[in-house]
């Protein structure tokens, strides 16, 4: 008999009838005892259901019996051994029935979060394998095996990532980003709760930041009871798409803060090198200052020297200026300047994907897409802070709560086309009455 079908065989019961020096030099084969363990509770129930071996032989009065065993195979840490499950017949019936205890054993195995947390970090399938197989003999860790493993496992990420309520939790803010996975685009959505957490909510893949498929991500996470009645704050770069998509599913619920780091970087790209260092320090200057007179002031100042040497870079920066004066408008910019007026706790997070997403050459399909990203964004998700002076978050709530109430206040922060559609719609109204 091989060491594999001793170890399938023996029972617990007779290491410790072994001298106190052997059961001792078991417990560094941890490996074979838990086998043993494994045996020993099915040849358990196989004994209450058919009794004890060669008990009931030859008399023919029980109708369950002893039919032989069927290959099957346990996880231990990460690999796979092999065990040999003893099979009991309803002569009556002429049917096999299952072992509870064998169904239990294999519901237990669970995820295998190692092999999850080691794809993760970027080990190949191959290397995957050639790891495991340093560490013994198990078997089940083929490249292919890993893979469905994974593939199953990710899958399972996808659907509770999709399924999670967020009725329990009150959000203050959310970003939205584009990340590009090579030649994919997906729009990840970022929610900042009242107490200072950030929590992935959706994401989507499309071909741009285009407004249909954000409407879509956006009413998904509504779906999912996220509330909103009290207003929101929305941080986005200059893309309308995204703009187009708030103002569709929130209306004057949202208020839109456009990230300062993105406006200064293209108002700078019209200019030439001795231009960009000064106005970027400039434009850094104005929307540092925390009253929102003196920021617009200093803005509007830059505007008119631009409309001079480069009136493309004046265009650049009078687009969307409002709106990147958000924060100062609702008097919190000194508490959330790092957090809330700028894109980069989400670009963060991408950047954490692409850690995590990085090496792989050619994504097959959209549903290889929404695994891993389900998978990498649940697990950055855990190692995400709090945003600066959460303490202060309180503040920026009742403020919203104060403008989205009161139409009149809103309009204060309107985007120039909204204002303009608006306005345009009220001369309208009064040529018709």
């Amino acid at each position: 008999m091989n060491k594999a079908k001793s170890i399938q065989t023996k029972k617990l019961i007779e290491i410790m009838q072994e001298p106190e020096a052997v059961q001792i030099s078991w417990l560094q084969h941890a490996t074979e005892l838990a086998l043993m363990l494994v045996n020993q509770l099915l040849e358990s129930q196989v004994a209450t259901l058919a009794g004890e071996r060669y008990s009931h032989a030859g008399q023919g009065c029980k109708s369950l019996v002893r039919y032989g065993y069927n290959p099957g195979s346990v996880r231990i840490q990460e690999k796979r051994y092999p065990v040999q499950v003893p099979r009991v017949r309803n002569q009556d019936e002429k049917k096999f029935i299952s072992l509870p205890v064998w169904q239990n054993i294999q519901q237990s195995q669970g995820p295998d979060e190692q092999l999850l947390q080691r794809m993760l970090l970027g080990i190949s399938t191959r290397d995957y394998e050639k790891i495991v197989q340093q560490w013994g003999k198990g078997f089940g860790i083929s490249k292919s095996s890993v893979s469905r493993q994974f593939i199953e496992q990710a899958g399972e990420a996808l659907e509770e990532f999709r399924s999670r309520s967020l009725k329990e939790e009150k959000f203050v803010a959310i970003l939205i980003d584009g990340k590009s996975l090579r030649i994919h685009q997906i729009i990840i959505a970022l929610g900042i709760t009242e107490s200072g957490e950030k929590k992935v909510l959706d994401f989507i893949q499309t071909s741009t930041e285009n407004t249909r498929a954000v409407r879509q991500m956006l009413v998904r996470i509504n779906q999912r009871g996220l509330q909103y009645s009290d207003g929101l704050l929305f941080i986005i770069d200059g893309a309308k798409g995204l703009r187009a998509a708030i103002d569709q599913v929130y209306g004057h619920k949202a208020v839109v803060q456009r990230c300062v780091w993105h406006k200064q970087e293209n108002v700078v790209s019209y200019l030439n090198e001795n231009q960009k260092r000064d106005y970027k320090l400039r434009l850094q200057n104005c929307y540092r200052e925390p009253q929102y007179e003196k920021a617009k002031k200093g803005l509007l100042k830059i505007i008119e020297e631009l409309q001079i040497i480069n009136p493309a870079a004046a265009r650049s920066l009078q687009e969307g200026l409002e709106e990147t004066l958000t924060l100062h408008k609702l008097g919190v910019v000194n508490y959330f300047r790092q957090s809330l007026s700028t894109t980069n706790c989400i670009e963060n997070v991408n950047r954490l994907v692409q850690q995590k997403t990085g090496k792989i050459k050619n994504w097959v399909n959209g549903k290889q897409i929404e695994r891993w990203l389900a998978l990498s964004l649940l697990e950055i998700e855990t190692r995400l802070r709090k945003i600066q002076n959460y303490k202060h978050l309180n503040l920026l709530e009742m403020k919203l709560k104060e403008i989205t109430k009161s139409k009149n206040v809103y309009q204060l922060f309107l985007s120039e086309e909204m204002a303009a559609a608006i306005s345009s719609d009220k001369i309208s109204t009064k040529k018709r009455a």
